[in-house]
């Protein structure tokens, strides 16, 4: 992610708090580690090429915060011959067509989607209150952001989390069809079953 931003600190906190223990314990070994300057894909495909010439292509897994950070994994394990499911490319979030894809091949393994229905819908009900001279609405808020001047009343939604095994959520809740989905990769088994 990219350093500084609240965003990457809460993913970070998140993560840690699963992978600390694991480090700790010595089950899981960091062999590379950097924050990407504004989520830039072409920097994390340029730091994912460096790791692996590092170790040797020693690498087990690739974790990123959001699906372009991801991307630029993915690209440089194809940049370097791996073939998809040689290497675990984990995280990502957003649920981009090309997450999606990445995930039907077995490059990647889940992205997070944040359905924008929802989001939008939540906003307008917020507005709406506030316009309506309501204020924020109490029933709606369920946490809060501190933006460094003040706690802000937040409203945290749901999300999912997509594998290959739920990827038709995103068709069903209709942020992607399928068609866009294959595109491309009409081949895998994936995309055999549903298109």
């Amino acid at each position: 992610g990219n350093q500084g931003e609240y965003g990457t600190g809460q993913y970070e906190k998140g993560q840690n708090e699963f992978l600390q223990p694991l480090i700790d314990s010595c089950k899981v070994k960091v062999v590379c580690e950097q924050y990407t300057q504004n989520w830039d894909p072409v920097l994390a495909q340029n730091f994912a090429e460096d790791c692996l010439t590092k170790n040797g292509g020693d690498v087990d897994v690739f974790l990123g915060m959001n699906d372009g950070t991801t991307g630029g994994s993915v690209a440089a394990l194809i940049s370097q011959g791996v073939k998809p499911g040689d290497k675990l490319v984990t995280g990502g979030q957003d649920a981009t067509v090309e997450a999606l894809r990445y995930i039907a091949q077995g490059w990647q393994d889940n992205s997070v989607l944040k359905d924008l229905k929802v989001q939008a819908t939540e906003a307008a009900d917020v507005v709406a209150s506030i316009v309506a001279g309501k204020g924020v609405p109490k029933d709606l808020v369920n946490g809060e952001v501190n933006n460094t001047f003040m706690d802000v009343p937040a409203v945290f939604l749901p999300v999912s989390n997509i594998t290959k095994d739920n990827l038709g959520d995103v068709v069903s809740k209709g942020v992607w069809t399928w068609a866009e989905i294959c595109k491309g990769i009409e081949t895998t088994d994936v995309c055999k079953k549903n298109l």
